[in-house]
């Protein structure tokens, strides 16, 4: 199933001339046999494993500092990192630098049968998505979407290569005015979008 909706997708991408890049389980205890050219991985093992793919480093992989392993095409940063520690890794790393700038971020990930998709709620009243993906895993999600729109011209100044925007589990609406204020930095956008998303957060 996994290479099947994978090669779906890249046909599509390739056919209106878009990068694909797979992403692979951030848990995994196998890793999934795929036969892609490029892919995101999630932990060392999957680095490993597929290392003669062209390789692009999900978040969860922690890349705090310059000195991070393994070397990857490109690697996005720890969405844990200040603004001012972004400043400073930028200034030292030799790679290609991703920063996540929009969705809502894996805040931890469970295998519980007994949880379907839904929320959990905090002692303040705080939503925090989960849902069950297809490997039977539960992504617990924040409970605000990270927000970045009003830095992007300062990313592009210290560096960063790639913005990421995750727009997974978004309705198609919400997502093309999101991907479009990003594409044309239109920061008005911002109260629709907030509106629309419930909550946002500068991280």
């Amino acid at each position: 199933e996994l290479s099947i909706t994978c090669e779906e997708a890249m046909m599509t991408s390739k056919a209106a001339g878009v990068e694909c890049v797979v992403l692979l389980p951030r848990v995994s205890p196998e890793i999934p046999d795929i036969n892609v050219p490029q892919l995101m991985v999630c932990n060392v093992d999957q680095a490993h494993r597929y290392d003669t793919r062209r390789l692009f480093g999900h978040h969860s992989m922690n890349v705090l500092n310059s000195f991070c392993q393994p070397e990857l095409y490109q690697s996005t940063l720890s969405v844990e990192l200040s603004r001012q520690e972004i400043h400073e890794l930028a200034s030292r790393f030799d790679g290609r630098i991703e920063v996540m700038a929009f969705g809502r971020m894996e805040l931890m990930v469970i295998k519980d049968a007994t949880i379907s998709e839904g929320s959990i709620v905090d002692e303040a009243g705080r939503r925090f998505p989960v849902y069950c993906d297809i490997f039977g895993y539960s992504p617990i999600l924040n409970n605000a979407d990270l927000f970045l729109l009003e830095f992007m011209d300062e990313f592009e100044r210290i560096g960063i290569d790639s913005i990421g925007l995750d727009l997974r589990r978004k309705n198609p609406e919400l997502a093309m005015i999101v991907a479009k204020a990003f594409k044309e930095r239109d920061a008005s956008k911002k109260i629709s979008i907030k509106r629309k998303c419930g909550a946002i957060t500068h991280g």
